[in-house]
């Protein structure tokens, strides 16, 4: 994934309580058959809910479809996976600027699902802070805390910048967190860096959390990533 502004993040929520698998499923079809006659884009990442979360976790994970696609590409491209997706469900069109302070290189076939998983955190700061306040403690201080905490195989910000589509929540950022494995997120001793260290790890991220984080926004999904396309 390249950094940068103007990638598009097109979060899909389904219309209705379908299954995880059977949403991943249609997702993929229309994909497909956009991706055979698209020249304008550049990249493509698919992320979507593929199994029901644990409901007892560290991490309070929504249940409900969901599939957030980053793109690189023409308006004209992200239109027409715009208008082939929209029959699935609702969707929300966020501009974001991308930075990675974590890069996890592949090495598997685009496609291909990415080993391990990934958690999706959508937030929006807190009331009292400015927006440079807010992206300096989320910057400078809670990345450098994340890296250092959680056993983070890749680690991506998405500062939103305009949130187009209804009904599209104003948030302020996206992360996306990737892990080699289940357990490296779902286990709360191995999320919080495993060993004498955990309580630490959590008593420090917990502690960090409130001063730049409106909590009551916070969304996270559980899901899965696919590298569709990747022109370098």
């Amino acid at each position: 994934m390249r950094d940068g502004p103007s990638k598009t993040l097109l979060v899909l929520r389904a219309r209705n309580a379908v299954p995880s698998s059977r949403f991943d499923e249609d997702v993929t079809k229309r994909l497909r058959e956009v991706l055979a006659g698209a020249h304008a884009l550049e990249e493509l990442v698919l992320h979507t809910t593929c199994a029901p979360p644990p409901r007892l976790a560290i991490v309070p994970f929504r249940r409900e479809a969901l599939a957030m696609l980053g793109i690189r590409g023409s308006p004209e491209s992200i239109a027409t996976i715009d208008s082939a997706l929209r029959p699935l469900g609702t969707i929300e069109r966020h501009l974001v600027t991308q930075s990675t302070p974590r890069a996890r290189e592949r090495a598997w076939a685009l496609g291909e699902q990415t080993p391990g998983v990934c958690l999706i955190t959508s937030f929006r700061k807190k009331r009292d802070l400015d927006h440079a306040a807010f992206v300096r403690e989320w910057y400078e201080h809670h990345t450098p805390l994340a890296l250092e905490t959680h056993p983070l195989a890749g680690y991506v910000r998405n500062a939103v910048e305009e949130t187009h589509g209804a009904p599209a929540p104003a948030w302020h950022g996206i992360v996306l967190e990737s892990f080699a494995s289940h357990e490296d997120l779902l286990h709360p001793l191995r999320f919080f860096g495993g060993g004498a260290s955990a309580l630490r790890g959590m008593w420090r991220v917990a502690s960090h959390v409130p001063r730049f984080l409106d909590l009551r926004t916070l969304e996270n999904h559980l899901v899965r990533e696919r590298v569709l396309l990747e022109r370098t």
